[in-house]
Formats: C-alpha cells, structure tokens, sequence
C-alpha cells in the first residue's frame, strides 16, 4: 500500500460490480440487478426506493428518472415497479408486434412492459391519453393501427 491508499482503493473498485455503457460511462451497481428490455436499460423498486435515491444510485438527476419513466413528482413507488434509466423507444423490438390486453392492465403498464413511450402506444393504437382498452383487445407494438382494423 502506498502512502496515498491507491493499492487498497484498487482492490476495492475490483469488487464493486460496475455497468459500462457504449460511450464507456460507468456506473456502480451495489446489490440491485440491472436488465434489459427493448434495447434499454431498467431496474425493479425495492421496498423504501425514493426518485431521489434512485436518480443518486445511477448518476442520473430525478427529474432523468421521472420522464423516462412517465411519471410526476408526486406518483408513489411501488416495490417490483419496473424503473427505466434510458430513455423508452417509439416501438417495441422486433418480434414483438402486438400485446393482447389481459383484464386489468393499463396502457401505462404496458408501456412499461414493453418499454415503449406511452404517447407512441397510444398513437400506433388510434388511442388519447385516458383512453384504456377491454380485456382481449389487439394492442399493436411496432406499427400503426390500420383504421379497419
């Protein structure tokens, strides 16, 4: 060890888990499991989870968190809540064309399970904001619905 503590700050980076991006940006993960979907990158709430924590945790700022997320200031974390920490895409990834709405989902969760931004959803679906769809309903993902469709 140095007098400086580089050997001991050295070993100590080696068991810290980190998450490099493409432009190589690193971000320390301690204990929370980070995953992918659509090409982007998310997390699950754990019980206690605030935004601003959340933002700390991923070196991103809270209002980063809010809008990736669709979400205001004021909405409730709840645990297992899936949490983007990139931006959501205008359509879902390939293969993935079209979601049959099970009784009780909501085009927000939807959006999130597929991470898709909520506005595209519901224009590739001919829908306005507040509009939820019936159980059973074809949801389209990638591209837009045909009006005879």
């Amino acid at each position: 060890m140095t007098k400086d503590g580089t050997k001991e700050r050295h070993k100590k980076r080696k068991k810290e888990k980190r998450f490099v991006d493409v432009d190589n940006y690193m971000i320390n993960i301690q204990g929370r499991k980070i995953m992918e979907r659509n090409r982007i990158r998310y997390t699950l709430t754990k019980q206690g989870d605030t935004f601003a924590g959340l933002a700390a945790e991923f070196a991103l700022m809270e209002w980063q968190i809010l809008k990736y997320n669709e979400l205001t200031k004021d909405s409730i974390l709840k645990e297992g809540q899936i949490i983007y920490i990139q931006p959501k895409r205008s359509k879902a990834e390939h293969g993935k064309d079209f979601h049959i709405i099970a009784k009780g989902e909501t085009m927000y969760k939807i959006s999130q399970e597929y991470g898709i931004k909520l506005k595209k959803l519901l224009a590739k679906n001919n829908m306005k904001q507040g509009d939820e769809p019936q159980g059973g309903t074809k949801l389209f993902l990638r591209k837009r619905k045909s009006v005879t469709e």
